[in-house]
């Protein structure tokens, strides 16, 4: 994912969600806010707006969240959103993509909220391997995004080539088609404690614990 993001759409992205799964997508992303950890060192990645982080903010006592978006914009809006939060002090913005994400460690909990979809099929081992290590022992990935089976056929899966024509074309994100991440992330030594799906299956949260290598 290149510098600049989504910052050709991030104007009007979250209206943009809204108009295509109506409130599914803040459902998808929030469900299991209530599950993490409290007082934890919070990795987000691609995390949009920042009406997330506000939620988080408002669920969760945090020790500091760390929150990675390529596009500036997107990190603008979610400045604007939070900087009146009295946890905001705890929050680093950072303008980056996964490669500043890997630079950290001891982790307790990481959230990437549909970006694992943008990654190529060559690249998405390479990126769930390097996000698995920052991460500590008995960390917690809390995974958002669509779900590669149920979006493989009929209309689903043109309603999901239609979405990547559109993010190719206005942010020129460099995957083509959706990728079975979880499949990818369970090599990983990653286990699945739950999961909850959304707008007709289509979508899902799953909560991971790692275990021992």
């Amino acid at each position: 994912m290149s510098k600049k993001g989504f910052d050709n759409v991030a104007s009007f992205y979250d209206l943009l969600a809204t108009l295509v799964f109506g409130k599914q997508l803040r459902k998808a992303q929030l469900h299991f806010l209530d599950s993490l950890p409290s007082n934890a060192r919070i990795l987000i990645l691609g995390g949009g707006t920042g009406w997330l982080l506000k939620a988080l903010l408002t669920a969760k006592e945090v020790k500091e969240v760390i929150y990675i978006d390529a596009s500036q914009k997107m990190l603008d809006l979610t400045f604007q959103k939070n900087q009146e939060s009295p946890q905001f002090e705890k929050v680093q913005l950072i303008h980056g993509t996964e490669e500043e994400a890997n630079q950290y460690q001891n982790i307790d909990v990481l959230i990437t909220p549909f970006i694992l979809d943008v990654f190529t099929a060559q690249y998405l081992p390479i990126a769930i391997q390097n996000l698995s290590k920052i991460l500590k022992k008995n960390g917690t990935w809390l995974l958002v995004d669509f779900d590669a089976k149920n979006t493989a056929k009929g209309i689903s899966k043109a309603f999901v080539q239609l979405m990547y024509w559109f993010f190719t074309w206005t942010c020129s994100i460099p995957a083509k088609k959706l990728e079975d991440f979880e499949k990818e992330i369970s090599h990983n030594y990653w286990n699945r404690i739950e999961a909850k799906y959304f707008y007709f299956n289509l979508v899902k949260a799953v909560l991971l614990k790692n275990r021992e290598q």
